[in-house]
């Protein structure tokens, strides 16, 4: 008898996957962020990334943005395979309702434009966390000139507050390497990044700029992590700002896949014998609960 775990057969051949990411645009467009202080082109570049995820589908997340586009970081994103849908809205334009916002386990939130409405989607981000939704803010809708407002960000639902936006790179400092979001991640820079931030009751800071300035903070029931950086259609991090978004999608919506190894993956089982299988289990951050993971088995 042969038999195998598709999931984790996988994981054993799996190889890096580079991605390309094109050049910015040449200049800041009027009314946005970006040109609220010194503009740089962005190079075209790559950006290569270690696919975790095998067949199994994780959570379905909606881009929820007012600016231009997503498109390199929802590019980077499904590159790794472990995630479901990835939904995009564009929210200058319209806002979405708590019905609509409850078809996806996460919603990331970013501005270069105004929100549509910021009160309305702010209190709406606030509802949908109160139904058990989970939410990624970042730049700038941290920033108060361009961001969000509303009950998320008055009754502090977001992690973290800014005062503004720091225009110029600078490079992550101290860091909890320890922590989920942070898995693997040693080197992450920005050009725009918050300034004047501090913590909201019941958050922690997880990794800050050599600038001062917090650079992820997360609520500590895991409903809301807020990042300090820009990921959006005029982007200029470096480094791994892909990784620290994709580990914060996996922790703020359960910590990813609690079966994390099966040994051996495959094997060939001759007639009247036997093969013990171990399968190894990995409940941290978990909080406690019921929890269901499919195991897929197959075999002639």
């Amino acid at each position: 008898l042969q038999y195998s775990f598709p999931d984790f057969v996988a994981a054993e051949n799996r190889s890096a996957v580079t991605v390309d990411l094109p050049a910015g645009p040449e200049t800041a467009a009027e009314g946005t962020a970006v040109a609220g202080g010194p503009f740089k082109a962005r190079p075209e570049s790559t950006y290569t990334l270690n696919p975790t995820g095998g067949n199994r589908e994780g959570a379905n997340v909606l881009m929820a943005y007012a600016d231009l586009n997503g498109d390199n970081i929802r590019a980077l994103l499904l590159a790794y395979g472990d995630l479901g849908v990835i939904d995009v809205m564009d929210v200058r334009y319209t806002t979405p309702s708590l019905e609509t916002l409850l078809n996806y386990e996460v919603v990331m939130t970013w501005s270069n434009y105004t929100y549509q409405n910021a009160t309305g989607m702010g209190n709406v981000l606030a509802d949908y966390i109160d139904e058990g939704g989970r939410v990624i803010n970042l730049m700038f809708g941290i920033d108060p000139s361009w961001g969000l407002s509303g009950r998320f960000v008055n009754e502090n639902y977001t992690a973290m507050k800014g005062t503004g936006t720091y225009y110029g790179t600078t490079c992550m400092s101290t860091y909890d390497a320890g922590h989920p979001i942070m898995e693997g991640v040693t080197n992450v820079c920005d050009y725009y990044t918050c300034n004047g931030t501090s913590l909201t009751p019941g958050s922690a800071a997880i990794a800050n700029w050599a600038n001062g300035n917090i650079f992820v903070a997360a609520k500590d029931d895991q409903t809301c992590v807020s990042i300090g950086g820009y990921v959006g259609y005029a982007y200029q991090w470096s480094g791994q700002m892909a990784d620290v978004v994709h580990n914060a999608i996996n922790w703020v919506s359960g910590g990813g896949y609690f079966i994390i190894d099966v040994e051996p993956a495959t094997a060939l089982v001759a007639a009247g014998e036997s093969q013990v299988v171990e399968i190894t289990y990995d409940a941290t951050d978990f909080e406690p609960g019921d929890y269901t993971q499919e195991l897929e088995g197959v075999s002639n």
